[in-house]
């Protein structure tokens, strides 16, 4: 097996996704419906109110009066309308997703510049497949998210030392699980991808893949958990640049008296809010999509030994 080179993973990906803007449209479409990686799973679990969610009553939600006013007039024009957006951007996400990882692969596999338009259309060719992987793992860590909450709340109720670390133990063991789906719903889509499997084979061959790498495939995923952390904190200590345009315009607002500038003020910056973090999110999406297909290409032609193991003398993974 080869040493592991996180650097050339990093530096490899950067090169495509920085060279080839039109990665930046892809990530864009794709990260609207992301769900790669750990750091998303563990954010989730951050923000997880645990005792309204699970202490919350729903029995309204079932009841035909909750439900009535959607199913009348133009509200059922309205949910129509709505529910044909979603599949639009579920249609472009996915094939958004599948666009990058048939250009990073061909860009890692063949040293050459991908074929964007081809890579589209890989995308589109491989959809189903590749929803299936995106909604069997939405499913199994939708699911593991609701337990790890349900347990955590149980856990909350009586603060003590053993309920601490029973907490501790849940996170840990949740954590594991979000990062082995995750890793394996990331070679199945690259062996859907890129080797044209059926979902059924990609899968087996990702698990087996996985098994061979699992702390190369772990170091991965710390790593892109670290990239997020820096990512936010870089973000949220110089957005305040964000709102340099409605402080200005505020203070031309108090000389000239024409008060309707700080309403244009506080507008502009906050579309420039969220046009700075859909870009920033489709950039850096594309970026971690195309590391994990970096090292999927490596272990699936040549074989990667872990960093970990190998300073320990160990050279299997």
């Amino acid at each position: 097996m080869l040493e592991p080179t996180y650097r050339s993973a990093l530096s490899h990906a950067w090169q495509l996704v920085w060279h080839h803007k039109i990665m930046w449209i892809f990530g864009i479409f794709s990260v609207v419906l992301s769900h790669f990686g750990v750091s998303n799973f563990v954010g989730q679990i951050m923000a997880l109110d645990r005792r309204s969610f699970f202490y919350r009553d729903y029995s309204a939600f079932f009841s035909f009066d909750y439900w009535q006013p959607l199913i009348s007039g133009w509200s059922l024009w309205l949910f129509l309308i709505v529910l044909l957006l979603v599949i639009l951007v579920v249609l472009i996400s996915v094939a958004a997703e599948g666009a990058i990882i048939a250009a990073a692969s061909e860009w890692f596999h063949k040293h050459t510049t991908p074929r964007f338009d081809q890579a589209w259309h890989r995308g589109i060719k491989h959809f189903w497949r590749l929803l299936a992987v995106r909604v069997m793992q939405r499913i199994i860590l939708g699911a593991l998210l609701l337990l790890i909450g349900y347990l955590l709340s149980r856990f909350a109720q009586v603060e003590s030392s053993i309920n601490t670390f029973y907490k501790v133990v849940v996170f840990a063991a949740g954590f594991l699980v979000a990062f082995m789906v995750s890793a394996i719903s990331i070679y199945a889509a690259g062996y859907i991808v890129h080797d044209e499997n059926s979902l059924r084979t990609a899968l087996e061959k990702a698990t087996y893949l996985f098994r061979r790498h699992v702390v190369v495939s772990m170091e991965l995923s710390v790593i892109e958990l670290v990239l997020s952390l820096c990512l936010g904190v870089l973000f949220i200590s110089s957005s305040f640049w964000l709102l340099v345009p409605s402080v200005i315009l505020s203070v031309i607002a108090g000389l000239t008296g024409y008060l309707s500038l700080i309403t244009f003020g506080i507008v502009f910056s906050l579309v420039l809010f969220v046009i700075t973090v859909i870009l920033l999110g489709g950039i850096f999406y594309a970026f971690i999509i195309s590391t994990w297909i970096y090292l999927f290409m490596k272990m699936h032609h040549e074989g990667v030994a872990s960093r970990i193991l190998s300073w320990l003398g160990m050279k299997r993974v």
